[in-house]
């Protein structure tokens, strides 16, 4: 048995010992240097539990995510439909049904294609313990509903070719002298490129003020309640924008965030709220404590959040900087 078979024990178990070609690929993407997202870019990020659909004359130079660790990221491209998806799952449950959602933003309910590749690419989910709802179950779950048919329910056959599966024991490296065995991932950021020629999916860096709109709000999601993955792009009858759609947090969180916030020592912090503390970036701590006094700020008050409903943003270029912002549209 080749060596990277004893090695990479859960990824072959979910993708097979007999795929050195996809090992292979994964591998290799791993040492891809990573590409910083830079502001002067029109891109669009998506966070945890967030999907989007886009088609590839759409004008994004960078579509993809971050910050992955025990989370997965995927990106997947229909060639037929020049149509890409990006999304970042922390569970199983956010898995629910991936196929059918995939199928409706890819390829829609009507179209008359004699078959469909969906090509898919994997980042992400660094192996942690054996507990339930592991990352190799987040891992094995997606392939399991990717590889489904009859979940696809398109009437032609798709064929689903995964590219690059850089996750669990092929995304991570061990810490030198760590007795708890910890490793931390190789690629934690993924993003689908298009400058008009040419496609690619590489290992990304997003900085995080190129992550907008309303990170703290979009991140406060993950206090609430909620099965499914969020769709943030497109919205209906808003072209081109990206939309937070409304949701109500859970309400029994103030008094241990205010706590949190007080926590002055990073690695506490990072372990009370990160199931993976020893390898969280930089920016971890500030992006969550922002949520959270975001949360704390707004939480007596929630409806006026958003009063109107969902909150549409448009991407403009700033002459001044030449950087891409976002602007809330009414």
């Amino acid at each position: 048995m080749a060596d990277w078979r004893v090695r990479c024990e859960k990824w072959v178990r979910i993708f097979g010992g007999d795929v050195p070609d996809l090992h292979a690929s994964s591998v290799a993407f791993a040492q891809i240097p990573k590409a910083v997202v830079p502001l002067t870019a029109r891109s669009l990020y998506v966070g945890q539990k967030e999907i989007c659909f886009c088609g590839l004359d759409e004008g994004f130079e960078f579509v993809g995510s971050d910050d992955a660790t025990t989370c997965l990221l995927l990106v997947a491209r229909c060639p037929q439909t020049d149509r890409i998806a990006c999304t970042h799952m922390d569970s199983r449950r956010s898995a629910r049904d991936l196929a059918k959602v995939l199928k409706a933003g890819l390829i829609g309910e009507a179209n008359t294609i004699s078959s469909f590749v969906v090509e898919i690419w994997l980042v992400g989910a660094i192996p942690d313990d054996d507990s339930k709802d592991g990352s190799d179950d987040l891992v094995q779950k997606v392939v399991g509903e990717l590889k489904n048919q009859e979940a696809w329910n398109v009437g032609s056959p798709v064929i689903v070719n995964i590219r690059v599966a850089c996750v669990l024991e092929v995304n991570s490296r061990p810490i030198p002298d760590d007795e708890d065995g910890h490793t931390v991932p190789i690629s934690m950021g993924i993003a689908a490129t298009y400058n008009g020629n040419s496609f690619a999916v590489v290992p990304a860096f997003w900085p995080p003020n190129a992550r907008g709109p309303e990170i703290p709000l979009r991140t406060g999601r993950l206090w609430a309640d909620e099965k499914n993955l969020t769709q943030i792009y497109p919205r209906e009858g808003r072209p081109g924008m990206v939309g937070i759609t409304p949701y109500t947090p859970g309400t029994d969180g103030q008094e241990e965030f205010q706590t949190l916030l007080d926590t002055e020592d990073d690695s506490e912090f990072k372990e009370e709220v990160s199931s993976s503390p020893w390898c969280e970036p930089d920016h971890f701590v500030s992006e969550v404590k922002a949520a959270m006094r975001f949360y704390l700020e707004h939480i007596s008050s929630w409806n006026s959040v958003f009063l109107r409903g969902p909150l549409f943003f448009q991407p403009r270029l700033n002459g001044a900087t030449g950087y891409w912002e976002w602007h809330q549209e009414l």
